[in-house]
């Protein structure tokens, strides 16, 4: 999860302070995005909610066409969109979250779905998929080392494998 942008569908904020949630998924590789669709966001979004930038009025296939970009460029890219025109871009993203509440296209197509119906979790699941990457990454380690040192065993050292064929 070490470049994963990050795209979202947000109201205007509700004043000058970002949400709660938004200062724990601050991560140094990662990019936010605000792409909503019809209503041009809040002039102050991107800064309130400490966002890398906004596209405001963009049709269903330009989302997925940005994400298509990122993805080109070697980014992997969570999409999380509420609403009938995120379908195309939630499909197209590498995850894709959604809210339990939002059109049932989106939570078919999300292969995430926060069930609070909001976004106070989005920590959570973060921290959750940084903890699963690094044991990801520690069992193929061990794994790895444990087989590596087998195969270098029986190749040099014989451990018996030679007396079993004779």
């Amino acid at each position: 999860m070490a470049n994963w942008p990050v795209s979202l569908n947000l109201p205007p904020p509700s004043g000058r302070k970002p949400p709660p949630w938004s200062r724990h998924c601050r991560r140094p590789a990662w990019k936010w995005w605000c792409c909503p669709a019809t209503a041009r966001p809040h002039p102050d979004l991107a800064e309130t909610l400490q966002l890398d930038g906004y596209f405001a009025e963009v049709l269903p296939q330009e989302k997925a066409h940005f994400i298509e970009r990122l993805q080109a460029s070697g980014r992997s890219v969570c999409f999380i969109g509420d609403g009938i025109n995120d379908a195309v871009a939630l499909r197209t993203a590498d995850v894709a979250v959604s809210l339990k509440g939002a059109a049932s296209i989106a939570e078919s197509a999300a292969s995430i779905l926060l069930l609070d119906g909001g976004l106070g979790n989005l920590p959570g699941l973060f921290s959750l998929a940084q903890s699963n990457e690094r044991t990801t990454k520690r069992s193929t380690a061990i794994t790895t080392v444990a087989g590596v040192g087998s195969m270098a065993g029986v190749f040099l050292l014989g451990m018996g494998a030679g007396r079993r064929w004779r």
